[in-house]
């Protein structure tokens, strides 16, 4: 696909959060080639060392257990992992800072260094309907419906990802500007959203489970396996 520009590139944030593999890399570029990108810079800084998810040094002696209070971590745990490895802390349900403190404490005697992962990272895959739209834009497609029907085309999946990503956005700041600006313009004397009581998210013996998103909405659900290279 030719654009009007020599150049149409993306730079890819490959230093934190959801670093790509070099095997989601090579599957990622041709999808950019084919939509029109012939240029891709990669920041990667301090990115390719070797990470182990830590779960695998607390579960083997503690019952199968991962997040627990701080402890002593047994010396034959500590000395077995390599000087150069990196423990990955991942943790998407706590709610009291004292697990995470103690987590941080326990992780400590594995390394000097750590790395934390807390699920708010997403998959590089689900910036191909921006990428798409923006390539569509390069080279003079600006009919919205038109760029639509080409992604569904090209990835074989609708563009309602964006659409419910950036309308639900959209709508949700559109409505409390209204009654932000109504109670600062005296036409309300109060909000009653904010004077109620927080209530729990889940039943109080439970943890709140921030990685639960997917069972509310689809959005940001593409992944590189639903695409055709």
């Amino acid at each position: 696909m030719k654009t009007n520009f020599d150049t149409l590139g993306v730079m890819i944030d490959m230093s934190r959060n959801a670093v790509m593999s070099l095997d989601g890399l090579g599957r990622f570029l041709p999808l950019l080639k084919k939509m029109g990108y012939n240029c891709v810079m990669l920041y990667t800084e301090d990115t390719y060392e070797v990470m182990l998810w830590s779960d695998m040094f607390f579960r083997s002696w503690n019952d199968g257990k991962y997040f627990i209070p701080k402890t002593d971590i047994p010396r034959e745990i500590t000395e077995a992992i390599p000087s150069s490895a990196i423990p990955v802390y991942w943790d998407y349900y706590q709610i009291e800072e004292r697990s995470y403190s103690d987590m941080i404490e326990n992780h400590k005697q594995l390394s000097d260094k750590l790395w934390y992962a807390g699920g708010a990272e997403c998959s590089h895959f689900s910036q191909l309907p921006s990428l798409f739209y923006l390539a569509e834009y390069a080279r003079g497609n600006r009919d919205e419906a038109k760029i639509k029907a080409r992604f569904e085309k090209f990835a074989g999946i609708g563009f309602d990802v964006q659409d419910r990503r950036l309308g639900g956005l959209i709508h949700r700041t559109r409505a409390c500007r209204r009654r932000l600006s109504a109670y600062a313009n005296g036409e309300i004397d109060r909000i009653e959203e904010l004077e109620c009581e927080l209530l729990p998210y889940r039943k109080k013996e439970e943890s709140i489970n921030l990685n639960k998103a997917f069972l509310y909405t689809s959005v940001n659900s593409i992944s590189s396996d639903s695409i055709p290279v």
